[in-house]
């Protein structure tokens, strides 16, 4: 243990001056010691402290070094923690903290609306120009080089595509759905959408992993449209001849997707969940933010697990705890 990394926290309280979702648990035990009251006004207003940690929070370890996952309140946050002494001996100081730069619901409602009206009034005269593209192609004969229709034609094609793509955004529902409801598998779902790829594709992507047949509360389809958008990402932003893809289950809740191409740039890392953030030329950056919201439907989140040169890229699809959740495991690990 490095003594240098050691906070020292003499008093016996909290400072209670607005500190946030903030827990002190005793290293061994997992015994939560101390809490600030935003932490019991979270918890139905009970005092979790002697309660153990992972009675109160549900922690997804292990799924990559940029974020750990916490459900807590029915809300996902990054965990942050820290050694420090508390009564004269070594304990773990946890703070749930609240992700920035995510999309704001008032944003995306707003976002909704205004493509509403866009996608209406830009499709008519879209397809207007196609059906006299097609026209002229079929009376002009030799004296115009049909190529130059033909690319004409796929601009159009392409602009209608970039559309449908808008589209899924404007038509994720708003409504929240109760997630006990539904059900699915990881290995059903990821089978299925494997089986669109062709075999260039499939033949680079390796699918193993312990908790596949898991059963998640999300519905099939919203789950297949979830998951789809991440393998898309990762196809989309790695090397068809030398790069691999990766799909395996860091615990029964969670699904990560990783490809071991080059890096997102580190200055879109906070806002890759906002429509629009994008590295691609040929992107519109929406397609975290699709899986995202679906995945918000069922209490559940997306995290950027890993970005660099040495581990790739990784993206975790987190559900929160079924209510044997206290059976997994979950507790936190020291990182300093």
């Amino acid at each position: 243990m490095n003594l240098n990394k050691i906070s020292t926290m003499q008093s016996s309280h909290l400072d209670k001056r607005g500190k946030g979702l903030v827990f002190i648990v005793e290293i061994n035990s997992r015994k939560i010691c101390e809490v600030t009251p935003e932490v019991i006004a979270g918890n139905n207003n009970l005092n979790p402290i002697g309660k153990k940690l992972d009675e109160i929070i549900f922690i997804e370890n292990n799924i990559g070094t940029k974020s750990i996952p916490a459900f807590f309140d029915n809300q996902w946050y990054k965990l942050e923690q820290e050694i420090l002494i508390w009564k004269d001996r070594p304990c773990l100081k946890i703070g749930l903290r609240k992700r920035t730069n995510m999309p704001d619901s008032d944003v995306i409602t707003s976002l909704k609306k205004m493509l509403e009206v866009l996608l209406h009034r830009l499709r008519s005269p879209l397809t207007g120009i196609q059906g006299y593209t097609y026209l002229v192609k079929n009376n002009v004969g030799d004296t115009y080089p049909s190529n130059h229709i033909d690319q004409i034609n796929k601009g159009i094609n392409h602009i209608f595509n970039l559309l449908d793509e808008l589209e899924q955004l404007q038509k994720i529902p708003s409504k929240p759905v109760n997630p006990n409801n539904f059900s699915a598998s990881f290995n059903g779902v990821i089978n299925q959408i494997l089986s669109n790829y062709s075999n260039d594709i499939t033949d680079r992507i390796e699918f193993s992993a312990p908790h596949v047949n898991h059963i998640v509360q999300c519905n099939h389809r919203d789950l297949r449209r979830i998951l789809s958008q991440l393998l898309d990402n990762a196809i989309r932003y790695s090397d068809v001849e030398t790069d691999q893809i990766t799909i395996d289950s860091p615990s029964p809740n969670s699904i990560r997707i990783s490809h071991n191409g080059p890096p997102m740039p580190t200055s879109i890392e906070e806002e890759l969940f906002s429509p629009f953030v994008t590295s691609g030329a040929q992107s519109l950056g929406i397609g975290l933010t699709i899986a995202l919201l679906y995945a918000q439907r069922y209490n559940g989140s997306i995290y950027l697990a890993e970005n660099s040169h040495y581990k790739g890229v990784s993206f975790v699809l987190c559900f929160p705890p079924t209510s044997n959740w206290n059976a997994l495991g979950s507790s936190p690990h020291l990182i300093l």
